[in-house]
């Protein structure tokens, strides 16, 4: 897979949050990666996950239904 093949589907505001979301996406078989884009320092920014084109729609579809 190259990065070019990977879409930003989610922004946490912290690594707990993203890892229990790559946690449920693995659940489901979706290979999820973070890029932590927030300042340890001052705090700011956000954590985000991507996912694979293919399968945008299912990581969509389990990030609607979560708190179902």
């Amino acid at each position: 897979m190259e990065t070019s093949d990977l879409v930003k589907i989610y922004s946490a505001a912290n690594m707990v949050n993203a890892e229990l979301i790559v946690g449920l996406f693995n659940d489901y078989g979706i290979q999820a990666h973070i890029l932590n884009q927030r300042d340890t320092q001052f705090l700011f920014g956000d954590v985000e996950i991507y996912v694979d084109k293919k399968d945008v729609e299912a990581a969509t579809t389990l990030l609607q239904n979560r708190n179902k």
